[in-house]
């Protein structure tokens, strides 16, 4: 029988032995206070994680390059936790590195073994860093995003070739950390770590100019850039963008929150143009399946809490769900395995 683990904050799917085989994860978790944060990984083909494996952040965010995890822990410590995930022996911490305090790092981007971009979004730039040592490498200046409160909030990022795409949400804090105006991607060339400006027409260095606002998972199929976009709180005014990395145009709002019924949150693949995403109207979550090609939602996935649900990440035949569970019942809390085809619920 799977086994739970407790209040899942993030996973990522890592080491996979084949293709079309299973994957291992690792599972970032909190405690029920939100107080202290601890590590869980679950082998391929395994029914049983391996959980308690060591303390980290209660806000952690987690990246996987060759053979090597790096937790991202976020606001309060403002740190980047590498470990050793050999299979065969215990979770071990390499080492560990600070990005700056008060910085609040939201994701790390590999373009190689000695190089990796963090986004920082405290600051109104993104470092780079190598990442077998932590050293700082130089940073990019995002000011030119920045809306009145002074900061552009980079967060999610995604590489397509020689080009890093961030996400630049533009949150006013003055106003309830709402969407400021319009959102952005900024590209930037990995090979001379300069802005890309989409638009020379225009006056100053361009990004593009999103659909809606208040980018969260980017993710690549191909040549296009899936973008899930909140929008503001209150009014379904996000959904899913469609955006060409290479000529930088984009297809709008190819799935919209209406459709959705609800605030979008966590987005994932499982083709070329089939795909889950998660959508909530207080309190409740859902997980709902799309079609890229037609814009059609289909419905809702049963065997879930309906409490907040951080990660989702597709793997294979498999769809892994972070379930928080809710006020009412935190023993639901915990992953959930559906099949990704017919999502069914097929463990947790």
């Amino acid at each position: 029988m799977f086994r739970k683990m407790t209040l899942s904050l993030a996973l990522t799917i890592l080491l996979a032995a084949a293709a079309g085989a299973e994957s291992g994860l690792f599972v970032a978790t909190t405690s029920a206070d939100f107080g202290t944060g601890s590590a869980a990984y679950l082998p391929a083909d395994a029914d049983e994680p391996r959980v308690n494996l060591l303390n980290i952040h209660s806000d952690a965010g987690v990246g996987y390059y060759d053979g090597m995890v790096y937790v991202v822990n976020r606001l309060g410590q403002d740190n980047i936790l590498v470990l050793d995930l050999d299979p065969a022996e215990p979770i071990t911490p390499f080492f560990q590195f600070s990005v700056g305090n008060g910085t609040n790092p939201q994701e790390i981007e590999f373009v190689s073994a000695e190089k990796a971009y963090v986004s920082l979004n405290e600051t109104d730039y993104v470092l780079i860093v190598n990442p077998q040592d932590g050293s700082e490498l130089g940073r990019i200046d995002l000011s030119g995003f920045a809306d009145a409160d002074g900061l552009s909030e980079p967060a999610q990022m995604a590489l397509v070739g020689d080009r890093l795409f961030v996400g630049i949400q533009r949150l006013d804090r003055d106003n309830f950390w709402n969407p400021a105006g319009q959102s952005y991607l900024a590209v930037i060339d990995t090979q001379t770590d300069a802005l890309i400006d989409v638009d020379p027409a225009t006056d100053g260095v361009q990004g593009i100019e999103l659909a809606s606002t208040n980018p969260g998972d980017i993710l690549v199929l191909g040549d296009q850039l899936v973008i899930a976009e909140v929008g503001g709180y209150v009014e379904l005014e996000g959904g899913i963008e469609l955006i060409d990395a290479n000529s930088f145009s984009s297809q709008g709002l190819v799935i919209t929150e209406e459709a959705l019924g609800g605030q979008i949150g966590e987005i994932t693949m499982v083709s070329a143009t089939r795909g889950y995403a998660t959508s909530s109207a207080w309190p409740t979550y859902d997980i709902l399946p799309f079609d890229l090609s037609n814009g059609a939602v289909g419905e809702k996935l049963s065997g879930n809490s309906g409490g907040y649900i951080p990660s989702m990440e597709a793997d294979g035949e498999r769809l892994i769900v972070a379930d928080r569970g809710t006020a009412e019942d935190l023993d639901a809390a915990g992953l959930l395995i559906f099949d990704a085809t017919s999502g069914t619920l097929v463990a947790g």
